[in-house]
């Protein structure tokens, strides 16, 4: 009796880890990570291997979910020596998503690279547009954009990125990370614009 038992919690955990949806984190060539605007002493062009020469370490997370409105944090992997295939490039990593995510059905994606010290939020909303104070990042930000694909619903892990059984809409193009602005670079635009407005009325 205490075998069957047994059998059958192993044929219900193995049946619900293949009805939860599957997929490889990673990027490639078409979707290479990039440094648009940077810190004093890094570089723009792909992002090499981090710590960055400002002394930053980035970090790419992948959110998901089965609505737009609600995708949640699924895993991050910190963009360090053992992150990375090559500049610009990271490992594949193959991940089984949270519940309610199922297999062989469409799903929402989106991917938020961060310096390691910025804040996840638990969940994300697909339809809005993410910003660094979001994520409390302090050096850096960028974000693939919303993206759908069809995540693996039995041992198969497809990538993430278009071409590949996932049929992926993640859009060709680099995805581009950008210094933060300080606080204190954000208060002097804001005084500056406020002064224009005020010139102008009295014109």
């Amino acid at each position: 009796m205490k075998k069957t038992l047994l059998a059958l919690t192993l044929v219900a955990a193995c049946v619900s880890a293949f009805a939860q949806g599957k997929v490889s984190f990673g990027n490639d060539s078409l979707h290479f990570y990039t440094l648009g605007t940077v810190l004093p002493g890094d570089t723009a062009g792909l992002i090499p291997v981090s710590p960055l020469a400002s002394g930053r370490t980035l970090q790419a997370t992948l959110y998901a979910g089965a609505t737009a409105t609600s995708l949640s944090l699924q895993t991050t992997l910190v963009l360090d020596v053992a992150g990375w295939l090559t500049d610009g490039r990271q490992i594949n990593r193959n991940v089984i998503l949270s519940a309610g995510i199922p297999g062989a059905a469409l799903a929402n994606f989106q991917i938020v690279l961060t310096d390691t010290g910025a804040t996840l939020p638990g969940t994300i909303n697909n339809t809005t547009l993410l910003t660094s104070a979001l994520f409390g990042a302090t050096g850096y930000f960028g974000t693939s954009g919303a993206f759908t694909a069809t995540p693996g619903g039995s041992l198969t892990y497809p990538g993430l990125v278009p071409g590949g059984p996932a049929a992926s809409t993640w859009g060709p193009g680099a995805l581009t990370v950008n210094a933060v602005p300080e606080p204190t670079s954000m208060v002097l635009a804001g005084l500056g614009a406020a002064s224009l407005l005020l010139f102008r009325r009295r014109k």
